[in-house]
């Protein structure tokens, strides 16, 4: 009696939190209790208002996207971890188990991960390459210092350092505006401050926007331009000096970029190093291919300047440098935003294999 509770309970609990088109029952709850036999569990299928269609669990698992099948054997997780919970200490780790499912049911399993984390039988290790789910993780079980980051160097060594960027990258950036780095990589961030606060139109945002790509005025911007820009648009930015303020912005992005590959012991981690090579990586590939594209008029690409030359270089060129600048677009992105989903990409990547994206394209004739 007191199994077939729990299994009643293992149920419930999955057809309330799961967003998936069947519900799981049992068919012989009679037989489990007075003749001791094992439950079975059937599965009624519907599809929207549809009657529901009772399936076995192989024709189940046949009509299932990817996602729901993902939710199906979080069902045969649940049993698994319920049969343990009678012991005094278990170890669970749960690796990328947030992977492939949408959003409803990703916080349906952070929801469930979160009982199990305040009861006193479980210990948990959360794994995850999910930007969101960590930041999200960390927050709802307020892990507060147990939450790490791993990182592989050079020498493909690993080692373990406290997690970053829990909370608003955008502030955490705010802080340290008179840093190089920063300052720079606080440029995509303005520029969408702008576009949503004004226009795309405006004078700032083509500024700012002359500062990620080569445009006809991008030579004649210093730092202090920029510096101007960000007292206008943020607050917090008012009281704030540089000492490279006499510098072309252009100029600065390469030479920064640059002092970040001759780094000898650089941190992984920070988002910073990761936003200028990036942006350092798409102006040297848009200088190469604006002087490979004979009769280019710049004025006429409005948007997503870099795809666009890498369409007319192709159209023109067949050669291993296709390569290269096909990288650049897979590993750069084309807008920076403040939302933090779209720093998930930088996050995840190595910058050892910007750092030679970056030696790839400055070698380029």
């Amino acid at each position: 009696k007191k199994e077939f509770d729990t299994w009643v309970k293992i149920i419930s609990t999955f057809n309330s939190r799961f967003y998936v088109p069947f519900n799981v029952s049992l068919t012989n709850q009679e037989d489990i209790i007075l003749k001791q036999e094992t439950p079975n569990l059937t599965f009624q299928y519907h599809d929207e208002k549809d009657v529901p269609i009772a399936q076995n669990k192989d024709n189940l698992l046949k009509i299932l996207s990817k996602g729901e099948q993902r939710a199906y054997y979080i069902l045969q997780l649940l049993f698994d971890i319920e049969a343990r919970r009678a012991n005094a200490d278990n170890l669970l780790i749960f690796d990328d188990i947030a992977d492939s499912f949408d959003y409803k049911n990703k916080y349906a399993i952070i929801e469930y991960i979160k009982d199990l984390h305040v009861s006193k039988n479980f210990k948990l290790i959360i794994l995850t390459h999910n930007f969101d789910f960590y930041r999200t993780i960390s927050s709802r079980l307020d892990l507060k210092d147990a939450v790490y980051m791993i990182i592989k160097n050079q020498k493909r060594e690993i080692s373990i350092q406290d997690g970053q960027y829990r909370k608003d990258v955008f502030k955490y950036f705010l802080g340290k505006v008179t840093d190089p780095k920063v300052f720079i990589s606080l440029i995509s961030f303005v520029r969408n401050v702008v576009e949503y606060s004004d226009s795309d139109t405006c004078a700032d945002y083509l500024k700012l926007t002359s500062c990620l790509h080569n445009k006809m005025d991008s030579g004649s911007i210093q730092a202090t331009d920029v510096l101007n820009i960000f007292k206008r648009r943020i607050t917090s930015c008012n009281s704030a000096t540089i000492t490279f303020g006499n510098e072309n912005i252009i100029e600065l992005i390469l030479q920064t970029a640059k002092s970040i590959t001759q780094e000898t012991t650089i941190n992984e981690i920070l988002l910073e190093n990761k936003i200028v090579l990036s942006i350092a990586i798409r102006l040297i590939a848009e200088k190469f291919m604006i002087s490979k594209i004979p009769g280019l008029d710049l004025s006429k690409i409005n948007s997503n300047q870099t795809r666009e030359l890498f369409t007319k270089y192709s159209s023109l060129h067949n050669n291993d440098t296709i390569r290269i600048l096909d990288k650049v677009n897979l590993m750069t992105p084309e807008n920076i935003h403040m939302n933090a989903f779209m720093y998930e990409p930088l996050i995840d990547m190595s910058l050892n294999h910007l750092r030679a994206l970056h030696s790839e394209v400055e070698s380029l004739e």
